[in-house]
């Protein structure tokens, strides 16, 4: 049986790895108190059971960390604002892409000296029927799309172009040095049609849209500013696409 104290760590736990698609020092840090077990005894008081499997993660990579050099590590976790992956996709998270656009940004405008500027150009991905799975399927299906979307997304952009999870349901793409503009519409095509095959649930087979939005850097860009473009150009296209 639980301990009172131990239960309401593993429940703070929960509580904080659910608003959150990394997991900050402090989860982190409770999580090595305590089992897997525990943190799965203390989402089932909840009511809403989290995937088993994202917590054993959570468990897994809080072992991890105290494993290599226990004092160091966490001081070096407590220090960052975030995690660079995201435990259920595995894929790099907003902070990790961010600096990764900027070093990206950065190189372009080095390089741009007589003659002609390489392209660096985000995509911007949000899936389109996504809370209404979640909702009908429950979360175990959400995160099993999420993965999937992750390694669909993957294969269309493999390295050293980055696929990144911003949040929830969207995903950013970091292509750096792209050829032209032509090989960007035509990476935002392909992602977009990587979605008309439909996702394999244990509850049957649902089919899941995406909107993608495109932004091409110029000298002038920094790394919000481009970031910001491609979202805003994916809720046009979302937007234009529902007639609203």
């Amino acid at each position: 049986m639980l301990g009172q104290a131990a239960i309401a760590a593993a429940l703070f736990t929960v509580v904080l790895a659910r608003r959150r698609s990394t997991y900050t020092p402090t989860v982190l840090l409770v999580a090595t108190t305590m089992g897997a077990g525990a943190l799965e005894a203390a989402a089932r008081l909840t009511g809403r059971p989290f995937a088993t499997r994202r917590l054993h993660a959570i468990h897994a990579l809080a072992m991890g960390a105290t494993a290599v050099g226990c004092a160091l590590t966490l001081q070096r976790m407590i220090a960052a604002p975030s995690i660079a992956a995201d435990v259920l996709t595995q894929l790099p998270n907003r902070l990790f892409f961010r600096e990764a656009l900027a070093r990206a940004l950065r190189r372009a405008n080095e390089a741009h000296v007589g003659r002609e500027r390489t392209l660096v150009a985000v995509l911007y991905v949000d899936l389109d029927g996504f809370k209404e799975v979640n909702d009908r399927f429950g979360h175990d299906a959400g995160d099993r799309i999420l993965v999937e979307t992750a390694n669909r997304l993957r294969a269309i952009v493999p390295a050293p172009h980055v696929v990144s999870r911003l949040h929830g349901d969207e995903f950013a793409i970091l292509l750096d040095r792209a050829a032209s503009i032509r090989d960007v519409e035509s990476a935002a095509r392909r992602i977009a049609g990587a979605f008309a095959r439909p996702f394999a649930l244990d509850e049957g087979h649902v089919t899941i849209g995406a909107s993608v939005g495109t932004s091409i850097a110029d000298e002038t860009s920094d790394a919000e500013s481009l970031l910001a473009g491609a979202d805003e150009a994916m809720y046009r296209r979302k937007r234009n696409r529902s007639g609203l």
